[in-house]
């Protein structure tokens, strides 16, 4: 049986929608990655504070728990003890608000338009996490989300 190979705008058509839900799909991808990982450090942070506040613990438990998690997950970048006091950082300036769930619904709102002719919006979105945490500017959260 011969076939005839796929030419013209019908081609065209297709190969622009799958690459539209490719793009689509990793934006999602990243989007939850960003949230789940912001939650992760707040709650990190928090769980810190809350240990110093309870069983009495000093500075230095920052510095032991860098060194074991950097032990328990080798390769994983992260959590060094400049990105834990960044952790304890955030909780203290965003723990009483509810910024995760307005961090949340606001990423999820938030849909860009999406240039599928251009091939670096592929290679703009990493595929892993670049394992540095930096708390939000001086401006709040608001102002980082609106840069």
């Amino acid at each position: 049986m011969k076939t005839k190979p796929p030419v013209g705008s019908d081609y065209a058509a297709f190969l622009t929608e799958l690459k539209s839900r490719i793009v689509s799909a990793r934006l999602h991808a990243a989007r939850a990655v960003n949230r789940d990982l912001i939650q992760l450090y707040w709650d990190i942070g928090r769980s810190i504070v809350d240990k110093q506040e309870t069983l009495g613990w000093g500075e230095s438990v920052v510095e032991m728990l860098a060194k074991d998690l950097q032990k328990a997950f080798p390769g994983m970048r992260g959590f060094s003890k400049a990105n834990l006091w960044a952790m304890r950082r955030f909780y203290l300036e965003y723990g009483r608000d509810p910024i995760l769930q307005q961090l949340a619904a606001y990423s999820d709102a938030f849909r860009p338009p999406i240039p599928i002719h251009s091939g670096r919006v592929f290679r703009s979105i990493p595929a892993t996490h670049s394992g540095a945490f930096r708390p939000p500017p001086r401006g709040g959260m608001r102002a980082a989300l609106d840069n």
